[in-house]
């Protein structure tokens, strides 16, 4: 009874009890959002318009190996993984239940909820193959938000998009396609910037309604989105660019070539032999990517990366030639970002922080010894840009760069780091594991270096990711000094925000790979030009083998 006469004579107490509320309200807010930080992603689900009793395969990563704690909804439905048919860390099989209409269905792995993609009932939602293609495009009627920063989720309303996302893509063409709409059904062809599948860009799909993220490079113009059955209508969108800005210039244009030879097979029958021939990767600085050529023709021309080449029943003596040839565009990109402004706590992607900044064999950002350095690099810096500027002037004041060599392929970035020296592998590793020690997503790229000469050699670079901005390039390496001709006068402090023309990307983050075979012998190339934890595959009655890995060499420029 005190404590309401309190509240009814002083103001003081009325403020503070409201401040209590709004408190605990907040507090709630940011628990639930914590918790529901998806650990889990569906990437496809085939048949995605189905019927009950149907079986159903959901394809994606991070699902686990099923337990008490793992589960599927679909709508009101809990389907434990103990009933699905088949449950592992990247599929799952079930049967669709009989009450499936038009439900939400999302994994939930070890109490984590991931994803939500659509699961249609085929009686409800009929196929009818007779609708003509136009009657089947896409088409918008709005956006939630027409204005908005990277990263900034819109919802995008309309019709025929399909219930999965499949191969269509959300594109944001810019300026320079604001008529593309006359053009597209002349075979027009479109450029812009893509949702990407890595960024976490795609959040729901639905035939009426799209939930993305605006993608790292976007620029204003339009929104656009391609299905199977066509190209959308343009829908105006503007970026801000409150943070800052990107410009692409120097785009030139290279010719590769990439030769393996295996030889010296040493093999009975039954056997197979898999490989995997990693391909230049689209980027946007590198947005143009073509095979022009390939022989043999692969088992599957582009898997996680790669070619997959699959090889049965090899004899002994046998040799395996491939040689693929290919055309990637490649622009230099300089970045402007206003350090002022960015917000030290902002994390409006957590999928994408929750991925690029964990730490793993590769990257070890909870290593004891990196902890320490990081602590003693940022101090109690907040701002995430500067904490990425402080680890790059680290290692390219304290690191001495040198050239890669054999005796490297064993060597751990923490004895890099504790020696001092180290290649452009090392700093570019070393840069991301400090920079996600920090708390900043980072991701290390593996590719070519191409001087004026036309002469290729490996190379290792990183990116760091700012909230609203997008990815930053770094390249540690070349900023040290390493003998390499870019036309760059002060490469310490260009290549912090910079990068050039010269470098070709073939992966973007460790590619860990399942293998083919369940009982076969995999190999890894370390420090070359991918970085992917599965090269070569072989069942046991293959018993020896030669293997030459050619680097992919520059044919011409231009």
């Amino acid at each position: 009874m005190k404590l309401f006469y309190l509240i009814r004579k002083y103001a003081f107490f009325r403020f503070l009890i409201f401040s209590f509320v709004i408190g605990g309200i907040l507090v709630g807010i940011i628990f639930f959002s914590r918790s529901t930080i998806h650990t889990n992603t569906i990437t496809a689900v085939f048949p995605q318009v189905a019927v009950p009793g149907e079986r159903i395969t959901v394809v994606g990563k991070g699902f686990g190996q099923g337990s008490i704690h793992s589960w599927l909804m679909i709508g009101d439905n809990k389907i434990k993984s103990d009933r699905c048919i088949e449950w592992t860390d990247t599929k799952i099989v079930f049967e669709a239940p009989d009450t499936l209409y038009e439900d939400i269905l999302y994994v939930v792995a070890k109490n984590k909820q991931g994803n939500a993609v659509m699961l249609v009932n085929q009686a409800v939602f009929p196929i009818n193959s007779e609708h003509t293609a136009s009657e089947n495009l896409p088409f918008i009627d709005s956006l939630d938000a027409n204005i908005g920063n990277v990263g900034d989720l819109i919802s995008i309303h309309g019709k025929n998009f399909g219930h999965t996302r499949n191969a269509s893509v959300v594109l944001f063409t810019g300026t320079q396609n604001t008529v593309y709409a006359q053009n597209a059904a002349k075979g027009a062809v479109l450029t812009g910037t893509e949702c990407s599948e890595s960024d976490f860009d795609y959040e729901f799909w639905s035939d009426r309604e799209l939930r993305i993220r605006v993608p790292d490079a976007a620029d204003t113009g339009n929104v656009v989105i391609i299905t199977e059955a066509g190209v959308s209508n343009p829908v105006p969108f503007r970026l801000k660019n409150k943070y800052g800005t990107k410009t692409y210039t120097d785009t030139r244009t290279y010719r590769l070539v990439s030769e393996v030879e295996i030889t010296d097979f040493l093999a009975e029958a039954p056997n197979t032999f898999f490989l995997r021939i990693p391909l230049p990767q689209k980027t946007e600085t590198q947005r143009v990517v073509t095979i022009n050529s390939v022989q043999p023709e692969p088992f599957v021309p582009s898997y996680q990366g790669a070619s997959l080449y699959r090889f049965h029943n090899v004899e002994s003596g046998n040799k395996i030639q491939i040689r693929q040839e290919y055309s990637v565009s490649r622009s230099r990109v300089e970045t402007n970002v206003d350090v002022v402004s960015l917000r030290a706590a902002s994390r409006n992607n957590l999928l994408l922080y929750a991925a690029y900044t964990e730490s793993d064999d590769f990257l070890p950002a909870d290593n004891a010894v990196i902890k320490k350095v990081c602590w003693q690099i940022i101090g109690h810096e907040t701002n995430p840009y500067i904490k990425a500027k402080r680890i790059y002037n680290f290692l390219i004041s304290d690191i001495k760069v040198r050239e890669s060599r054999a005796a490297d392929a064993g060597r751990s970035i923490i004895t890099a780091l504790e020696e001092k020296n180290g290649s452009s592998y090392d700093l570019a590793l070393l840069f991301c594991t400090l920079a996600r020690a920090a708390g900043v997503p980072a991701i290390p790229t593996a590719g070519l270096l191409v001087d004026r000469e036309q002469k290729a050699v490996l190379h290792w670079w990183a990116e760091f990711y700012v909230n609203g901005f997008g990815w930053v390039p770094a390249d540690p390496a070349l900023a040290s000094g390493i003998p390499f001709d870019t036309g760059v006068a002060d490469k310490s402090r260009w290549y912090f925000g910079n990068l050039d023309a010269y470098h070709i990307a073939f992966s973007r983050g460790y590619q860990s790979q399942a293998p083919m075979l369940p009982n076969g012998k995999t190999t890894e190339k370390v420090r070359s030009y991918a970085f992917r934890s599965i090269w070569e595959e072989a069942t046991p009655n293959i018993s020896g083998y030669s293997a030459l890995w050619r680097i992919p060499k520059i044919t011409d420029v231009y």
